[in-house]
C-alpha cells in the first residue's frame, strides 16, 4: 500500500521529499514490526495509509507558515503508524496516546530490530513551541536531554518574561529506545484507562 498526505486537508501544504520519505519509511518500519502473521503483512501490503497535517495555534508565534521538512518528525510518524496499524489489526497490544504528550527524534533500526533515538535540530524553537502550547511532556532522545532541558528552562524564562501570569508544566524525558518513548507517550492515558476499567468492575 502507498503512505500519502490527504488530498483533501493537505492538497495545499508544501510537503518536502525528505519529510515525506521519513512518512514512507517509518511507516514501512511500523509494518513490519506491527504484522506478526503472514495474513497480517498481505493485509498491510494491500493497505493505503493517509495521513493528515494541521497546524496547531501556539500563542505568540502564529503568522506565515512555511512547508514541512526535515527527520524530527520520524518517531512520531513511527509511533503514529503503529498505534494505528495495531488498532486496525484489532491486536491486544494496541495503545493509546496522549494529546499533551509530543516527541521529537529521528529514528535508527538496528540489524537485531531495536529501534533507537537520535538527535534532531532545532530543539530550541520545539522547546520554546511546547512551552507555548502548554504540553505536559516532551520526549526526547537521551543523548539530547541534558540540551533539550537547558532549551525549555530559557524558554520558560523568555515567555514568562513578556506573560508573567503564565505557567506551564512542562517536562522533558529522554528515551533511549522507542518502546520507553511510547511508554512514556502512553503512561497518562494507560492509567486513566485502568482506574476507569478498576471503577465499571466495581
Amino acid at each position: 500500500g502507498d503512505v500519502y498526505a490527504d488530498p483533501i486537508k493537505n492538497g495545499f501544504t508544501q510537503i518536502w521529499d525528505d519529510f515525506l520519505k521519513s512518512a514512507k519509511d517509518m511507516v514501512a518500519i511500523a509494518r513490519k514490526k506491527a504484522a506478526k502473521s503472514h495474513d497480517h503483512k498481505k493485509r498491510l501490503d494491500r493497505t493505503d495509509i493517509r495521513f493528515r497535517l494541521r497546524w496547531l495555534d501556539i500563542p505568540g508565534l502564529s503568522g506565515y507558515k512555511y512547508g514541512l521538512g526535515g527527520t524530527s518528525a520520524q518517531s512520531a510518524f513511527y509511533i503514529c503508524a503503529l498505534c494505528m496499524i495495531r488498532a486496525y489489526l484489532k491486536q491486544d497490544d494496541a495503545f493509546l496516546l496522549d494529546s499533551s504528550a509530543a516527541i521529537s527524534a529521528t529514528i535508527e533500526e538496528k540489524q537485531n530490530g531495536e529501534i533507537l533515538l537520535g538527535e534532531v535540530v532545532g530543539k530550541s524553537a520545539k522547546m520554546d513551541a511546547a512551552y507555548r502550547k502548554g504540553l505536559r511532556v516532551v520526549v526526547v532522545a537521551k543523548e539530547s536531554e541534558a540540551t533539550a532541558q537547558k532549551d525549555l528552562e530559557n524558554a520558560t524564562l523568555r515567555y514568562k518574561a513578556i506573560n508573567p501570569g503564565y505557567e506551564a508544566t512542562t517536562e522533558v524525558r529522554g528515551a533511549a529506545t522507542i518502546e520507553e518513548a511510547i511508554e512514556i507517550l502512553t503512561a497518562l492515558v494507560s492509567d486513566v484507562h485502568t482506574y476507569l476499567t478498576r471503577l465499571e468492575e466495581e
